[in-house]
């Protein structure tokens, strides 16, 4: 990536030069009385971070006035560069497989080419971050010497580090740093949530009488112990915040119940509303800013619930059809055991279907769900096309800011990170 934009910038640069030596202008400033106007595009197809000029007139140079995106989407790219004729950017991931528009702003002027498209070419990787598949412990080190029990549960936090809890240690895993550090010792948490800004990061203790830690970012993620007593007297699988980011909500599974906790005084806590049936053992429990409410993966249930902030509607919401193992429309899809479950912006939801050991998608437009990576009770730890990679009890899910999803994977009682970058 950075001898792709190095590579960019020399290039770029290299022009500047050659157009100062034929005494050209390349200060050329944007004239907002003069139409601004996109003339064609090279390449016309690549994938994420792919370079591409843009040429056309009356572009300027000041970078700050330019935004170039792609797709109906409105997807930023990254601009390297314009001297008037020209923009240097690099495409963005995230579009759409396919042909997508190209959409120019400079000033309060916009442009593009209705008649040329660009199309875009989708990527698609499973990787191992850290952890080996088979040995466990609660090592630090390098992301390839550390060694990790089974993991329940897995934060993108601010600044590209992610925060682990599960059987061992809560642990702060950084792909930039190459390293694995401790961040507490002595409590078992299997789960928590994060703010929306992924600089805070709560966790809560599984047993009773429960404890609430926050790890912060300004505080170099260090535990802060919030309450030391959560009066709920069942196991604590599942919490989400929502939008106020005031309460935390726990998804009560022995009880079939949703509890929510207010954070600055947690002797306040509410029941919100009841959910299926009592489960055994896991569920998971997310918030939609897109939507306003929450998504519930019922484990033993095989679905998934849709909740109203307040509780008053509870729905079933997609399959509830046993253990069969099926895609297609979210009310006739087999979703055999639900748990880890995340939305992103756009209010799409991927899920983790534990027993299976896939990963899934429920489109927010379309309705319709499909098994993003894994093969369906064809479990291992391969890596490679997404489709052609293996699983096993997938818990954990997050989304990083890039779109990239990472899951805990265990295998026994040994537990990896694996990232599916879909870009």
């Amino acid at each position: 990536m950075k001898k792709t934009i190095l590579t960019t910038l020399i290039i770029y640069l290299g022009l500047c030069i050659s157009c100062k030596d034929d005494n050209t202008d390349f200060s050329t400033i944007y004239d907002p009385n003069e139409e601004m106007k996109v003339i064609s595009f090279l390449p016309d197809s690549g994938g994420a971070r792919t370079q591409i000029v843009i040429e056309g007139v009356n572009f300027g140079s000041d970078t700050s006035l330019i935004r170039v995106e792609f797709s109906e989407k409105r997807i930023p790219a990254t601009i390297i560069g314009a001297n008037g004729s020209s923009i240097y950017c690099l495409v963005p991931p995230g579009q759409p497989d396919g042909k997508n528009d190209i959409y120019v702003t400079v000033g309060d002027q916009k442009s593009h080419l209705a008649d040329q498209k660009f199309r875009y070419v989708v990527k698609e990787q499973v990787s191992l971050i850290t952890g080996q598949p088979d040995r466990g412990g609660d090592t630090d080190g390098s992301l390839s010497t550390a060694l990790f029990w089974q993991m329940f549960a897995v934060f993108c936090v601010d600044g590209g580090s992610l925060i682990t809890f599960g059987d061992g240690n809560p642990r702060l895993i950084s792909p930039k740093d190459n390293t694995v550090i401790t961040l507490q010792n002595g409590v078992r948490i299997l789960n928590g949530c994060m703010t929306k800004d992924r600089k805070t990061v709560y966790g809560v203790s599984l047993n009773y009488p429960h404890a609430l830690y926050k790890y912060t970012k300004e505080g170099l993620w260090r535990p802060e112990l919030v309450t030391s007593l959560i009066d709920i007297d069942r196991d604590l699988f599942a919490c989400t915040l929502d939008d106020t980011e005031e309460w935390i909500y726990f998804y009560v599974t022995l009880w079939a119940e949703v509890w929510k906790m207010e954070l600055k005084n947690p002797s306040n806590i509410q029941k919100v509303c009841t959910v299926g049936s009592p489960v055994g053992y896991w569920g998971g429990i997310t918030y939609s800013y897109f939507e306003d409410c929450f998504y519930i993966g019922g484990f033993d249930l095989s679905g998934i619930y849709k909740i109203s902030k307040d509780g008053s509607n509870v729905q079933n919401y997609a399959g509830f059809h046993g253990f069969n193992y099926s895609d297609g429309l979210a009310k006739d899809a087999g979703i055999p055991h639900p748990a880890g479950i995340i939305a992103d912006k756009e209010g799409n939801i991927y899920f983790t279907d534990v027993e299976a050991g896939t990963i899934r998608r429920l489109d927010y437009r379309t309705q319709m769900i499909t098994t993003i990576a894994g093969q369906p009770y064809v479990h291992g730890n391969t890596d490679g096309l997404p489709k052609e990679s293996t699983f096993c009890l997938t818990y954990g899910i997050d989304i990083d800011e890039d779109g990239s999803i990472y899951v805990t994977n265990s295998y026994g009682h040994f537990g990896t990170i694996r990232k599916i970058a879909i870009e």
